[in-house]
């Protein structure tokens, strides 16, 4: 199956991408990959910058979304339809939910001019940490919290806020707060989520860059997650989460899990927008 959409790329304005990844020259790597359909985005609040660089100061950021404003001023002064007339171009948001009050609400809510609501836990429950902290727990302690992230998420993804689950299981399989998803006791705790995925029209996230930030065991086994999902009905949106050029448009890992996992043309998400 050819993948010509991408649905999750991010901008100089996360403050993490690579410093050339303007927004025209995201838009000139989609082009020039021959995507027919892309989403371009950013973080809500930022994640990972100095200013931001702890929960607590993150969270003062919410309702903050001076990165939308400045990408669609990018795009008027570039007029995407008329320089590049066989790319459909969607504005977006990956919004994080609320790890203070895990009550399924978002950290932004002014979503006006955006197309696509990309859904994100980057934190732990109750905002303890950061996903990319080096948190290491006991395994009971790991369970629970496991089990709090997935009530969360289903709330968040009940709210009726958020278009595509992004990256599903990055938390809990990068910080290894569960077994490997192909442990029966792993799909078990993830089913409620996919349930509600499925029932809420929202998409599981097929992310290129997950690949690279899961332990072996827990990338080899993502597949049986994915079948798991296709297994309750849920549709997958594509996603290569470029913070680079080069890596808009570009997939590896994510065909294999289309081909192992069964999916069809049927089962991929398309925007409503």
């Amino acid at each position: 199956m050819q993948l010509t959409w991408d649905h999750h790329t991010h901008t100089i304005y996360c403050r993490h991408a690579h410093p050339e990844m303007t927004v025209e020259r995201n838009l000139a790597a989609a082009a020039a990959k021959g995507l027919t359909r892309h989403v371009i985005l950013e973080h809500v609040p930022e994640i990972g910058t100095a200013d931001h660089g702890t929960p607590e100061l993150w969270y003062k950021a919410k309702n903050e979304r001076w990165q939308l404003n400045v990408i669609a001023n990018d795009l008027a002064a570039i007029d995407p339809a008329a320089k590049y007339p066989n790319l459909k171009l969607l504005r977006g948001v990956e919004v994080d939910a609320d790890p203070f009050t895990m009550d399924g609400s978002a950290m932004l809510e002014d979503f006006s001019g955006i197309d696509v609501v990309v859904g994100s836990t980057h934190l732990f429950p109750g905002g303890t940490a950061f996903w990319f902290e080096k948190v290491v727990l006991p395994p009971e302690q790991a369970r629970r919290v496991a089990v709090q992230w997935r009530d969360w998420a289903v709330r968040f993804i009940r709210a009726g806020q958020i278009d595509v689950l992004a990256h599903p299981g990055d938390l809990a399989g990068a910080r290894q707060l569960v077994p490997p998803f192909h442990v029966p006791e792993t799909l078990a705790l993830f089913t409620p989520i996919l349930e509600a995925l499925a029932e809420c029209g929202v998409a599981f996230e097929l992310n290129e860059l997950l690949g690279t930030k899961l332990p072996p065991p827990y990338k080899a086994s993502y597949v049986e997650l994915v079948k798991r999902a296709k297994q309750v009905g849920c549709t997958f949106s594509v996603a290569s989460d470029a913070h680079s050029p080069v890596n808009v448009g570009r997939y590896e890992w994510v065909p294999l899990l289309i081909k192992e996992s069964g999916i069809g043309p049927a089962d991929l998400w398309e925007p409503e927008s």
